[in-house]
């Protein structure tokens, strides 16, 4: 199959020209049943923009990055996730210096009239280190030699596809008028983007004869919106369109649940 063929796969099932199963997705989304072991060998994995700003700095991220140098199944990185990283390391570089500014200010003008204001003073302070804890890697230099490790095994790795933006502009429209998930909670498009590059570059994958057949897919994102997740429980609008395409099983991981199996599965070799 082509990659227009494979466009135009993709154009019928966000178009609903290809029958959907939304009933049968949302009967799964309500009930809980136990389901058999994943194999993480066989899982097609895709990273989200939030993980992949955090993936570098990550609890056990040698682990998580060596299990995905020599994982088998395909690893797909959305071009709009990409853009998205460069984005919000500026954006996040940019807050930081201006909450540390605005802070200072706000410190010397209440503590001065305060007596009460060291408690507040450190429990900011407190949250503070924990936003740079979690995102300041990006723009410090001890760190920096992990981020581009990291991009260069994705560089090797992952399969990074792009569906034309003005070919598609009209489905990001039409489904963000329709609260059609993902990103109807977002002004921008972002979401749905790195969505379709996501689903894409799976296709793309399923015809090539050198990447390994996945019987699972896995989306990994921290975005806990309803329009991507409820509980861990994927949107079933979501859930439809993989099983229209793929016909396998489809679930969204967060960062820490990521890092959990992969600890389980070296546990168990």
């Amino acid at each position: 199959m082509s990659y227009e063929q494979d466009l135009m796969l993709l154009e019928s099932v966000l178009d609903r020209t290809t029958a959907l199963d939304p009933l049968g997705a949302l009967r799964g989304a309500m009930v809980v049943q136990a389901r058999a072991p994943i194999d993480l060998t066989k899982v097609a994995f895709g990273i989200d923009s939030n993980i992949f700003l955090r993936l570098a700095n990550a609890p056990r991220s040698e682990d998580l990055l060596d299990f995905l140098a020599v994982h088998p199944a395909p690893l797909i990185l959305p071009s709009q996730a990409v853009q998205e990283f460069w984005n919000n390391r500026k954006t996040i570089t940019t807050i930081s210096d201006d909450l540390k500014s605005r802070f200072a200010a706000l410190s010397k003008a209440v503590g001065s009239v305060d007596a009460n204001f060291g408690e507040f003073e450190r429990r900011f302070g407190e949250l503070l280190s924990e936003f740079e804890a979690e995102f300041g890697y990006l723009y410090h230099g001890q760190i920096l030699d992990r981020v581009v490790k990291m991009l260069e095994l994705l560089k090797e790795k992952a399969h990074c596809y792009s569906v034309p933006r003005s070919r598609f502009a009209a489905y990001a429209k039409q489904r963000k008028l329709a609260r059609t998930p993902p990103g109807f909670e977002d002004k921008g498009d972002g979401d749905f983007y790195v969505w379709v590059d996501f689903l894409y570059g799976l296709l793309v994958c399923r015809h090539n004869s050198s990447a390994q057949q996945f019987e699972h897919i896995v989306l990994l994102t921290d975005d806990t919106k309803k329009d991507w997740s409820s509980y861990g429980i994927p949107h079933p609008v979501l859930t439809a369109e993989v099983q229209s395409l793929f016909d396998v099983p489809f679930s969204i991981w967060g960062l820490n649940a990521f890092s959990e199996r992969v600890k389980k599965f070296y546990a168990g070799q």
